[in-house]
């Protein structure tokens, strides 16, 4: 009788401590759910760099030393009569004197200076053709003709007073993976006349922040958000903002200037991901 009452003690206690993980473990999960992150994909979207950058000091000097290099080794074998004439005798003072006229009647220098001038064109192409384009004298910073030395990375601009500017970036639906739901964000909130490559199917970098308290108020299944960044790049098209997606502007900016429009917990997440060129 006393073992019975032992065991049926027993089966009581375990079955009330069954009870009582069961109940933890039901608080535990409600928790976490209340408390979970939501998904979501960006389309780190760039332009690269169209033009060489600029050269520095060290290495204009360095191409300047070997230009001369160049034309001390090539220069005519008719711009030094002394390769050909005894230094100041009659022979060199005639062919001379006659070389000289015949630069006078085709109006230039002589065939050295000629020479030298025709060098100076091909090397000094790039100051010819100038490396400021019409939308960088404009400040149009819309255009993908701007800054064509460097990296341009697509901005959004939410119709909104604190954090507006962000990646083009949604959340991702269940059958879906993080670059196929990128790629469906970008098209919805850009359009669909930019031609764009992804360079890799795993995300360049992530970031996590929290849902404001009201937010997470009126929506209860996240009090947060997980970003995912997927690295793409343009290759032809313009992006064109869809208002109806809450999106009031665009920009095309470098990484110096995505500092500028963006959050600093923002930029301190996406900075590693953005190119120095």
């Amino acid at each position: 009788m006393v073992q019975s009452r032992t065991l049926s003690s027993a089966l009581s206690t375990a079955c009330n401590c069954n009870s009582a993980l069961r109940t933890q473990a039901r608080h535990q999960s409600t928790s976490a759910a209340s408390s979970s992150q939501r998904i979501v994909a960006a389309a780190l979207l760039s332009r690269p760099p169209l033009l060489l950058p600029a050269l520095t000091p060290l290495e204009e000097s360095y191409y300047t030393y070997q230009r001369r290099l160049h034309r001390a080794l090539a220069k005519p074998l008719s711009a030094s009569t002394e390769w050909f004439f005894k230094k100041g005798s009659a022979s060199e003072k005639s062919f001379v004197a006659f070389d000289q006229k015949v630069d006078k009647e085709r109006g230039d220098e002589g065939e050295l200076s000629a020479y030298v001038k025709a060098g100076e064109e091909v090397e000094g192409a790039p100051e010819v053709v100038g490396r400021e384009s019409e939308a960088d004298r404009k400040g149009d910073v819309t255009s993908l003709e701007r800054k064509m030395d460097r990296t341009l990375y697509l901005l959004l601009k939410k119709d909104r007073k604190d954090n507006a500017w962000q990646f083009p970036q949604g959340g991702v639906e269940a059958d879906e993976s993080l670059l196929e739901a990128a790629q469906r964000e970008l098209v919805e909130e850009t359009g669909p006349d930019m031609d764009v490559w992804a360079t890799g199917r795993a995300p360049a970098g992530a970031y996590e922040y929290k849902f404001p308290k009201e937010f997470v108020k009126k929506n209860p299944g996240h009090d947060g958000a997980r970003v995912f960044f997927l690295p793409m790049r343009v290759i032809r098209g313009q992006a064109k903002p869809n208002k109806k997606e809450g999106l009031v502007g665009h920009a095309w900016l470098t990484k110096e200037e995505v500092k500028e429009k963006v959050s600093a917990d923002y930029w301190k997440a996406v900075e590693p991901m953005l190119s120095d060129l």
